[in-house]
């Protein structure tokens, strides 16, 4: 990105940390400690997960919401949204995995479920499943993650509740983002 487009963004703008050069320095660690506070989150590899010819060619800007980030291509999964161009390179020359199943960490996204916009942070984790290695990490997703969180969703209300050791955590959802009404055409809930 240069500066030109860096000043014309907003506070708002997603971080992305695709850990393409990993530094024990980086606010990214402090990420690491707490997920590592959960007894699923085991043990993440920090060196690069695909190793392609240019550095480029697997990776493509696209939006959540209404935010531009990059996102990266795995052909092992069954729908990916990339470049005609960019699949064909990738299947012309091929991947080499280096077993790390942490690809890259993004703060401040919005994303859109339903009549609901959730301003929200995500880390995106290879798809392991058919490749699960003694000393990787086990990741918990889906219906098991709200066992495992003991996650509530009120979507009447618009809350989301979960249960961390003796803490319980309630979060009030916003229905739309005020200035984007008429683009989605929902009126704003206040609560």
């Amino acid at each position: 990105m240069d500066n030109s487009e860096s000043n014309n963004e907003s506070n708002d703008t997603p971080s992305v940390s695709p850990f393409l050069d990993y530094d024990d320095e980086s606010d990214n660690v402090e990420l690491i400690n707490e997920l590592n506070k959960y007894g699923n989150a085991g043990k993440f590899y920090h060196n690069r997960i695909i190793n392609s010819i240019d550095g480029n060619d697997l990776t493509f800007p696209c939006m959540i919401g209404f935010k531009k980030f990059v996102a990266y291509f795995d052909p092992f999964l069954p729908m990916n949204i990339i470049t005609h161009k960019a699949y064909n390179t990738v299947m012309v020359e091929g991947l080499k995995s280096k077993r790390r199943n942490l690809i890259a960490m993004v703060r401040d996204v919005y994303v859109f479920v339903g009549s609901f916009t959730y301003v929200t942070d995500f880390v995106v984790l290879e798809e392991n499943e058919e490749f699960i290695v003694s000393d990787m990490a086990d990741v918990v997703m889906g219906r098991p993650f709200r066992v495992v969180s003991q996650l509530e969703y009120d979507c009447v209300k618009g809350l989301i509740s979960f249960t961390m050791i003796f803490d319980t955590y309630i979060f009030q959802m916003p229905h739309t983002i005020p200035g984007l009404r008429t683009v989605i055409g929902v009126r704003s809930h206040q609560y």
